[in-house]
């Protein structure tokens, strides 16, 4: 299987890599890719890439125990969030949330925001941190 033999490439290239801080690691999976038939693609993310999901759940889930207003989910069934596999937010689709309960399965749309008179026009999800967070002292000596 495919992910097996990267899982051993990485683990190997670890071995015989000295690592001393967590940006070590992007060096270790490109190096782990030369011996892998399909390599992975690797990037770096940085602090304005990791979403607020606490603010943007509670400004667009009315009721996050049932979903039955127009989702393209199972005609309004429960949502069993505890046996969903994957729960995937995409960037070009912030009134959505896709989960699905099977990694082979497909994804299935939840649509979180009601058409209503108070509608959310052009909701915008928020960065979780305006600037890097800081290092402890203890940590730069």
């Amino acid at each position: 299987m495919e992910v097996n033999s990267m899982h051993s490439a990485l683990e190997h290239e670890k071995k015989h890599t000295d690592m001393f801080c967590v940006t070590d690691w992007l060096g270790v999976f490109e190096k782990s890719e030369r011996n892998v038939k399909y390599p992975c693609e690797t990037f770096m993310l940085c602090h304005g890439d990791f979403l607020d999901s606490q603010s943007t759940a509670i400004t667009l889930i009315k009721n996050p125990r049932k979903i039955d207003y127009g989702g393209n989910n199972d005609g309004g069934n429960n949502v069993e969030w505890l046996e969903a596999k994957s729960i995937r937010n995409v960037r070009h689709a912030p009134n959505a949330i896709y989960y699905k309960y099977d990694f082979d399965d497909n994804y299935r749309k939840i649509a979180v925001s009601v058409p209503s008179r108070r509608t959310i026009p052009n909701f915008e999800p928020k960065p979780a941190h305006k600037d890097q967070l800081p290092l402890a002292n203890t940590k730069n000596s």
